[in-house]
């Protein structure tokens, strides 16, 4: 009795010590407390062992696969367990407890979301075997030559492929190699898929300290080329990759003189880090980039003639940027300057929206044809007034959901056509100018089966290409239109058309279902489905 009773008092003592120590951070009350200690029974914690077994097969053949690795990662501190898949591609391994995760890879093979390794909950396993199907990668390899059949070493090789979103394509880098003194190059572990491929020269990068070297006479420059011979994506040609084979594409590139870009980062504090990129018309260019981290001075070199953007930015704390377009023409160009600038404020007035009308964010201001960087979303205020914040100087797409907007201006620039060029010292602010909404339109999905339906309008010779909302159940909402003439169309969340090029944009404008919407009318419109060919166009 008295063992118990003393081992209460030191549980006592435990506590008023705990209270103690927590005094110091909290508040604790004072006087009597009542402490209530409420059990969940609603909540199962999973108990006992499980055992984990499944098969590894190859996606599209269904073949098993042996030598995979089956990963069983347990809570922290508990042991794990790895085995591989036998010949006939199965796995068995057994867990204490199903609170863990496994993990199964295979060189060579990745999981149809494009990820190194498949993840399944061991909790999972106690439902039965389980099935994962991998996807056999593919590669490429070429060789390139120069004008007379020479090997050219140091060439930069990059299998890109198009993004899309909200019907604008981007190329996005997927792998990259150098060809070696046989001129030749491979690219493996790609994905099933079509890869545009480009050859963009000779490229390094480098920053540090001390003055450059005197410029070399006679230098030359290779590409940019995509394959086999094009100057952009449109005027190359798409490379099909599957799985387990290597499909072969071979350059040869002319050699142009080796200009050079020489000036200074303004706004770069001492020792700061900082990258210097190259782009023509929305594509990255290789060089020999240098930067001397001590006063700013950069150098690019071997650049063939050219437009040229410069895009400077900070890589620690709140990034900064600045960028300058550059004309390269027959001789090298000196003393350019890139402003750094962590954003400036662009401003605008809407006319016409009327009273309860909103804008919304419906005004999103994108880095020219694709660039990387910084979305700005547009703030409306009373007084039909609109504002994007912390908008870093460089050229801007007008995108907007609205199809009602007759025109946007920013003093003589027609911003839905030109786009909007913002500087250190911002823009002239932008006039937008809505029409009334006075057509009424009801759509219907062809099939009863669609995704998101988009429609175009035509202002003159530009089409501007708005999507509009599908709800849950799969029906659009009727929408309101100004008056005038539009097509619309519907894809599928998983098939995108790039609808935001121009040339896509023609096309669909032939192959979309044609609506004329009249002031104070309904009209009702059967929406057709049109299928992308995968690589943003329409097949």
């Amino acid at each position: 009795m008295w063992r118990v009773v003393g081992c209460l008092l030191l549980a006592l003592t435990a506590a008023k010590v705990s209270a103690f120590q927590l005094e110091g951070r909290l508040q604790l009350p004072q006087g009597p407390v009542e402490i209530k200690v409420q059990l969940d029974h609603g909540l199962q914690l999973p108990q006992g062992p499980v055992e984990i077994k499944g098969v590894v097969r190859e996606a599209g053949t269904g073949q098993p696969l042996a030598g995979a690795t089956v990963f069983l990662e347990m809570m922290p501190g508990a042991p794990a367990s790895v085995v591989e898949t036998g010949p006939d591609g199965s796995f068995s391994l057994k867990a204490e407890s199903p609170a863990g995760t496994v993990k199964i890879s295979k060189r060579g093979f990745r999981t149809k979301s494009r990820s190194n390794e498949e993840e399944i909950p061991a909790l999972k396993f106690r439902e039965g075997a389980q099935v994962v199907d991998l996807v056999r990668l593919g590669a490429i390899a070429g060789r390139i030559t120069d004008g007379n059949g020479e090997p050219l070493m140091g060439i930069r090789v990059e299998a890109v492929y198009k993004r899309i979103r909200n019907g604008a394509g981007r190329m996005v880098m997927y792998a990259t190699a150098n060809t070696d003194d046989r001129g030749q190059y491979r690219l493996w572990y790609l994905d099933p898929g079509s890869y545009w491929l480009r050859a963009l020269g000779r490229q390094t990068v480098m920053t540090g300290y001390g003055e450059f070297p005197p410029p070399k006479e006679g230098e030359t420059a290779y590409g940019p080329s995509y394959f086999p011979t094009g100057a952009t994506p449109a005027e190359g040609q798409a490379i099909a990759v599957e799985g387990g084979a290597t499909a072969d594409a071979n350059f040869q590139l002319a050699a142009r003189p080796g200009l050079r870009i020489r000036g200074r980062v303004l706004g770069l504090a001492p020792d700061e880090p900082v990258t210097l990129e190259l782009s023509r018309d929305g594509e990255r260019i290789a060089g020999q980039v240098k930067v001397n981290l001590a006063n700013g001075a950069f150098e690019a070199a071997g650049l063939p003639p050219g437009e040229y953007l410069l895009l400077a930015r900070t890589r620690s704390g709140d990034e900064r940027r600045g960028e300058v377009i550059v004309q390269l023409g027959a001789a090298d160009v000196n003393g350019v300057t890139v402003a750094l600038s962590s954003g400036v404020s662009v401003k605008g007035q809407i006319h016409g929206a009327g009273p309860g009308r909103r804008f919304g964010n419906m005004g999103i201001l994108k880095p020219w044809r694709g660039r990387d960087g910084h979305e700005s979303y547009g703030r409306p205020s009373e007084g039909g007034g609109i504002e994007w914040d912390n908008v870093i100087p460089g050229r801007y797409e007008f995108q907007t959901n609205s199809l009602n907007v007759a025109s946007i201006l920013s003093g003589n620039t027609d911003v839905l056509r030109d786009g909007l060029l913002v500087t250190q010292a911002g823009c002239e602010p932008l006039e937008i100018r809505l029409e009334p909404e006075t057509a009424q339109v009801e759509f219907s999905l062809e099939g009863g089966k669609g995704g998101r339906i988009i429609l175009l309008r035509q202002f003159g010779e530009r089409v501007l290409a708005a999507s509009m909302y599908v709800n849950q159940m799969g029906v659009p909402d009727q929408v309101s239109l100004a008056p005038g003439e539009y097509r619309v169309f519907s894809e599928r969340s998983s098939d995108e058309i790039e609808y935001r090029d121009r040339a896509v944009l023609d096309t669909l404008w032939n192959r979309a279902a044609a609506v004329t919407a009249k002031a104070g009318e309904t009209v009702k419109v059967t929406v057709p489905v049109l299928q992308g060919d995968g690589t943003g166009g329409i097949r």
